[in-house]
């Protein structure tokens, strides 16, 4: 379940850099 969400954050926060 976290799996999932720490994707989604390390895909913002990389995509915002």
């Amino acid at each position: 379940m976290y799996m999932c969400l720490y994707q989604i954050l390390g895909s913002q926060l990389t995509g915002q850099k």
